[in-house]
């Protein structure tokens, strides 16, 4: 085009324009590559989609109220969890947490979940970012389980 906007507001306001343009394409761009390399290992949101699953290993800590909970339950999915749980432990491949400490640094390595009481869950969610509770809050004691992002 011939026509070339000679007063400096006017190429002022073109000016601004653009850069505009320009900071809304790179945000755009910039949050579709965050949201095309987000880790999915939030697919899992309940309890029975954690227990159908073989990529992420899960355990209780064994002197909790959470061990004795889950070893005299009779629901499907909790007996399920345990008998896994003690199988995992028998193979040598995982043991069960001996303190929530324990559980949050096994999180952080991956590939684990530990199922916790919810006020803890709550309190080490409150306080670490990168730690998320998965699903709601199961059984009348109120358990939780949280996993790391990516």
């Amino acid at each position: 085009s011939e026509l070339v906007p000679t007063a400096f507001s006017v190429r002022l306001a073109s000016a601004f324009w653009w850069f505009f343009i320009l900071v809304i394409i790179s945000s755009y761009t910039a949050n579709l590559a965050a949201f095309l390399t987000v880790n999915k290992l939030n697919e899992i949101s309940t309890l029975a989609q954690l227990v159908n699953q073989e990529s992420i290993k899960y355990s209780i800590v064994s002197t909790d109220s959470t061990y004795t909970f889950f070893s005299t339950s009779k629901d499907p999915i909790y007996s399920k969890m345990f008998k896994k749980m003690v199988q995992w432990n028998a193979t040598g491949q995982t043991s069960f947490i001996e303190s929530p400490a324990d559980a949050l640094r096994r999180i952080r390595v991956g590939g684990f979940a530990g199922v916790l009481e919810s006020p803890l869950v709550d309190f080490y969610r409150e306080r670490d970012c990168e730690l998320t509770q998965v699903g709601e809050t199961f059984s009348p004691s109120a358990f939780g389980f949280g996993v790391a992002q990516g």
